[in-house]
């Protein structure tokens, strides 16, 4: 499993600052996971899917603030994901392309 307790990943997004995230749990192909070096608190929970290939679901979640973002991808390389994000902040920032890729 890619997502391991304490593996780092930059999270590069359109419309966004990038970011760095640190899994907190790993079960399976179920993970969390939170920003590195900010002050914001927001929860990432995510899950991976196996078949032929590889996709990534990931849910953002911040209760101070009622902000929510979705991040769905696929695993372009080892340890490097990229797909589609949006967020329920204030168009057109928080939408566009991700990825996501081990540091």
């Amino acid at each position: 499993m890619p997502f391991s307790v304490g593996s780092r990943w930059l999270l590069q997004r359109a419309g966004a600052a990038d970011q760095t995230i640190e899994v907190d749990s790993a079960a399976g192909d179920v993970f969390t996971a939170h920003y590195v070096g900010t002050g914001n608190p927001s929860i990432f929970n995510g899950e991976t899917y196996r078949r032929q290939g590889k996709i990534l679901y990931m849910k953002q979640g911040q209760a101070a603030n009622a902000y929510h973002a979705l991040h769905i991808g696929v695993e372009r390389e080892p340890d490097v994901w990229g797909g589609y994000w949006c967020g329920v902040g204030v168009p057109p920032t928080d939408e566009g392309e991700f990825k996501l890729s081990a540091r």
